[in-house]
C-alpha cells in the first residue's frame, strides 16, 4: 500500500493537470464567453482599475464607455478606446457578479500581484478584487489580464 505522501502528491498532480486542461479549453461554453455588447454597441461603463505589482509598484487606469464617446486613461492610454470598451462589454457580466462561495480551489500560488476593478457597468455596481493566491484566483486573473499592465 502506498504511503500517504505519495497519494497526496499524485492527487495534487492530477488536480493541477485538470485545472490546466480546463483553462486551456476556456473553461466555459462558447455561449457564456461573450457579453451582450460583444460586436455591437458597448453599454455605459466607468471602471477604475488599481493594480499593485509584487515590488510595491502601483498603477492606475480608467475606462469610460458611453454613447457619446469611449475613453481610456492611465496605463491603458495607448489602447484604442473602442477596442477596450468592446473587451469590457465581453467581461462586464463577470465583473458584476461575485465568485461562488462554495468553489473549491487548489492551493497554487501565482505571485503577489493584486488588482481591483471598481465603478459601474450597464447600471450595475462593480467592485471586484483579484489576486494570484490560488487556482481559482489565477483563473479569474487570466480573464482580466487584457486590462492589467504588461510586465
Amino acid at each position: 500500500m502506498p504511503d500517504r505522501g505519495t497519494v497526496v502528491g499524485a492527487c495534487a498532480s492530477a488536480l493541477a493537470l485538470a485545472l490546466l486542461a480546463s483553462a486551456a479549453c476556456g473553461g466555459a461554453p462558447a455561449s457564456k464567453r461573450s457579453g451582450e455588447g460583444a460586436g455591437g454597441p458597448t453599454p455605459d461603463a466607468s471602471i477604475a482599475i488599481d493594480y499593485a505589482g509584487g515590488g510595491g509598484e502601483r498603477r492606475r487606469a480608467r475606462i469610460v464607455c458611453g454613447a457619446r464617446r469611449d475613453e481610456v486613461r492611465g496605463y491603458l492610454r495607448l489602447e484604442q478606446p473602442s477596442d477596450a470598451c468592446r473587451r469590457l462589454a465581453e467581461l462586464g457580466p463577470f465583473l458584476t457578479s461575485r465568485p461562488p462561495r462554495d468553489r473549491v480551489c487548489a492551493q497554487v500560488y501565482g505571485g503577489p500581484e493584486r488588482a481591483r476593478f471598481s465603478g459601474r457597468f450597464a447600471g450595475r455596481r462593480v467592485d471586484r478584487r483579484f489576486a494570484r493566491t490560488d487556482a481559482c484566483e489565477l483563473r479569474d486573473w487570466e480573464k482580466v489580464t487584457p486590462f492589467l499592465p504588461r510586465p
